[in-house]
């Protein structure tokens, strides 16, 4: 197993943090994850990796991994069951024009939280434009 870290900050580190490994073999459990997680992250580069064997076999777009930047964490609360543990967030993602990665899970990896998997990337509006040069993609957490 890899070094562990405690991710969190900020004076309540200790009721947000979140043990990651750096260990591959490892993702990080999703009912874990909080927005506060990854605030901290905004605007740091992350590896987008299809998990979606059907689609690898066929060499699809995104079959390899794509780094991409984590531009926007919002949280959900108009859309958090009541029963729910944490409320819901999404995270927003920037990556190149090319490879447009297709709809399907997804593993996230940023070297300090860790591998987190499987995520469901779609492909979102840009919110810049149609000149932007880059793709929007979303993941969301309930």
């Amino acid at each position: 197993m890899g070094d562990r870290t405690t991710i969190g900050g900020g004076p309540s580190a200790q009721d947000r943090s979140v043990e990651a490994t750096h260990d591959d073999t490892d993702a990080l459990a999703l009912e874990t994850l909080s927005a506060d997680v990854f605030r901290p992250y905004e605007g740091a580069a992350v590896v987008l990796t299809l998990l979606d064997l059907v689609d690898v076999e066929r060499e699809a777009p995104g079959a390899h991994p794509v780094e991409a930047t984590l531009i926007e964490v919002t949280e959900c609360p108009e859309s958090t069951p009541s029963w729910a543990k944490r409320t819901g967030f999404s995270l927003l993602f920037a990556g190149p024009q090319e490879p447009r990665l297709p709809q399907g899970l997804y593993a996230i990896h940023h070297r300090e939280i860790g591998r987190i998997e499987p995520m469901l990337l779609v492909a979102v509006q840009n919110p810049n434009g149609p000149f932007d040069p880059q793709i929007y993609y979303q993941a969301i957490l309930n």
